[in-house]
């Protein structure tokens, strides 16, 4: 059985915000153009601002997740 992880989601892959806190369920290999790649079922928040909040569960590449380490946004300072 395997452990949820904190993540940081960013489907845009720059990390330089906005990005969504989210938890990391577990992980897929998929066939790639090249080579196989990793994927990770995420749940996450959407939304903010002038946009309603809403939660969700999808695979998301690899490169879009960040292990939440320390517990602050990638791009605090």
């Amino acid at each position: 059985m395997s452990r949820s992880v904190p993540v940081w989601v960013d489907e845009s892959t720059a990390f330089r915000g906005p990005v969504a806190p989210g938890i990391l369920l577990e992980w897929r290999q998929v066939a790639g153009h090249r080579e196989p790649r990793w994927e990770g079922l995420t749940t996450f928040a959407v939304g903010g601002g002038e946009l309603p909040w809403s939660v969700v569960t999808k695979w998301v590449r690899e490169a879009c997740l960040l292990r939440m380490s320390p517990l602050l946004p990638p791009d605090a300072t």
